[in-house]
């Protein structure tokens, strides 16, 4: 028999549950934990699938131009597929509801989930081993699309900034 947390993890990847919190599983009553198993268990699989990596990358890039008023980028990992769809789809419609040009959103786009170039990279690393980013793993970095190594190097050189004036 599989313990709670491996069967916890099955439904998660099958789309059966959202992902539980650690302090929202402790939260719980045993009658309540096995409660929340057994309706998920009742759940048609892909219910609640993972977005994707370039789904993401598309709601960052469609909130960083202003197409998803109301949306934080703090809320994507509480997202399944197919509310990221909807936002897509909605980003996508508000696209006509502005002065900028179709091409002008097609060019953003594609340059925000392009994958990080080199020097992007470079800076990143440089920044985590000066300590001013945590470290991030060669597999993580070679998945950072344009946009997202952006913020990375932005919250960096803030946290290089900091380190400056409090040592000033």
């Amino acid at each position: 028999m599989s313990t709670a947390k491996e069967l916890l993890q099955q439904l998660v990847r099958n789309g059966q549950l959202r992902c539980v919190p650690v302090s929202g599983w402790d939260a719980l009553t045993e009658h309540q934990r096995k409660q929340l198993i057994q309706q998920a268990q009742n759940t048609p699989p892909l219910t609640y699938s993972p977005v994707s990596l370039e789904c993401k990358n598309l709601l960052r890039s469609y909130h960083a131009q202003g197409l998803l008023p109301g949306f934080h980028p703090e809320d994507i990992k509480d997202l399944t597929a197919l509310e990221a769809d909807f936002l897509i789809r909605c980003a996508e419609d508000n696209r006509w509801l502005t002065e900028k040009s179709l091409s002008d959103y097609y060019w953003q786009t594609e340059l925000d989930t392009a994958p990080a170039d080199p020097e992007q990279l470079s800076r990143i690393i440089k920044l985590g081993k000066d300590g001013h980013l945590r470290r991030i793993s060669s597999k993580v970095l070679m998945k950072l699309c344009h946009l997202s190594a952006e913020r990375l190097i932005w919250h960096g050189e803030m946290n290089r900034r900091r380190t400056a004036d409090v040592s000033d």
